[in-house]
């Protein structure tokens, strides 16, 4: 992958947006598994709730993929000379895994729908057709499982991401927030 000096203002934009929406699909979704499907208040707004949290869902997995193939056309700036190697090393991993569960959340949930019988509906304009499943309950209940373990680690990989940022900003004193900030090197 080229190197850049900055980060260029998509890649900022997408950068900054999904943070947004991966963290408010996050608080969301914790929300939600909060609630009771069996309680007549909480019912709508679970049902309500779930389907926003769908459809975003699937907004993330496109955005994802324009991410991905933004930064591998525009390439990605250096870490600043004299980051240690065990920097380099743990930045590319968590940033391979971070990509990743941008992937996995959201193909975990659309798979999770698909057993379930659930269609995603965007937004009342359309449905996503349902991958070709038998519904299966036990399965659809399995495969939560997992998207709730992938949002923990999303959870844990966001707080490495921040920490790690912070920690060029405020300790190393270096451009490295700045970059996907402003976009400046100076």
């Amino acid at each position: 992958m080229k190197t850049t000096a900055v980060y260029t203002p998509l890649q900022r934009t997408l950068h900054w947006l999904m943070a947004v929406l991966i963290l408010g699909m996050l608080c969301v979704g914790f929300y939600i598994h909060g609630l009771d499907a069996e309680n007549a208040a909480e019912a709508p707004i679970k049902s309500s709730l779930g389907a926003l949290h769908k459809a975003t869902g699937m907004v993330v997995l496109l955005l994802a993929f324009i991410r991905f193939g933004v930064l591998h056309r525009s390439g990605k700036p250096a870490l600043p000379d004299g980051t240690p190697d065990w920097q380099r090393k743990a930045a590319k991993l968590s940033h391979v895994l971070l990509y990743l569960l941008m992937f996995a959340m959201p193909l975990s949930g659309y798979v999770m729908s698909s057993y379930a019988q659930r269609p995603v509906n965007m937004y009342g304009l359309f449905e996503l057709p349902m991958l070709p499943f038998e519904k299966n309950i036990d399965m659809a209940k399995a495969v939560f499982e997992v998207h709730e373990i992938l949002a923990w680690t999303l959870v844990v990989l966001i707080a490495i991401h921040l920490g790690g940022a912070l920690r060029h900003h405020f300790i190393q004193k270096d451009i490295v927030l700045r970059r996907m900030l402003l976009g400046r090197t100076d």
